[in-house]
């Protein structure tokens, strides 16, 4: 019993040798992945629309900017500079001068999806599609107001950003 109890310290000191000597080198136990991410080997793998060492950085920060360019609004042209800024809680939807906003599909596809602004006496309902990089946007959309009428206006617009981004 004597040699049967020293193999099996043996075996448990041996055991506790090798799970302590494994965790020092953990590389994911002191990293801190954010937004559903995963660590293996110390790196973490991001979730969708989001990027960085730790997950942290929302995709949609990449397209905040103002956009120079031309617009067609039933017939009438024109030349205008809109704003789009990040949503702050959703990485994949910027919003377009704090009013309409845009989903992104993927990188350089992005959808609007329809949705109501409400602006009295009058509201009006948005939905487009459109196309975007880091330097450049186009997209159309219907909007129809919600009056007596329902006049549909449609718009166009391709625009580029005024301070090219070197992201």
């Amino acid at each position: 019993t004597f040699v049967f109890l020293l193999k099996l310290l043996t075996y448990i000191g041996l055991i506790a040798f090798i799970l302590s000597f494994q965790s020092c080198f953990n590389r994911c136990k002191e990293l801190n992945c954010l937004n559903d991410a995963y660590c293996i080997e110390g790196e973490c793998f991001c979730q969708p629309w989001y990027s960085g060492e730790d997950c942290s950085l929302m995709f949609n920060r990449n397209y905040e900017g103002e956009f120079k360019g031309e617009y067609e609004e039933s017939g009438l042209r024109g030349t205008s500079t809109l704003s789009f800024t990040p949503d702050p809680e959703k990485p994949n939807r910027i919003w377009l001068e704090g009013d309409i906003y845009f989903d992104f599909l993927n990188d350089s596809l992005l959808v609007i999806p329809t949705q109501t602004v409400v602006a009295e006496p009058v509201s009006q309902r948005y939905e487009g599609r459109g196309k975007y990089d880091l330097n450049h946007i186009s997209f159309e959309y219907t909007m129809i107001l919600q009056n007596e009428d329902r006049s549909e206006v449609q718009l166009t617009f391709e625009g580029t950003r005024l301070v090219p981004s070197d992201q």
